[in-house]
């Protein structure tokens, strides 16, 4: 099994910076790429870049589980 210990922007709750299921790995745009692509090397899936609302924090917005995800109605195309 391999482990990651990570901060994002120095902040170690990293959980409200991505959402991650068996399938998918959303990360927030602030996100580093280079963190990001760490991350999505360790959980062995592709890392989605994006915000919600404006925001990175797309742990905080999103819900679901491998075959669908829950955002808010201010999510935005």
């Amino acid at each position: 099994m391999a482990t990651l210990i990570t901060d994002i922007n120095g902040n170690p709750n990293v959980g409200i910076y991505c959402y991650a299921t068996n399938k998918y790995l959303i990360i927030g745009r602030e996100v580093e790429k280079r963190k990001a692509d760490m991350i999505g090397k360790t959980l062995g899936l592709e890392p989605i870049i994006t915000s919600i609302a404006g925001t990175s924090l797309v742990g905080v917005f999103i819900a679901g589980n491998d075959e669908k995800l829950l955002v808010p109605g201010i999510a935005k195309k």
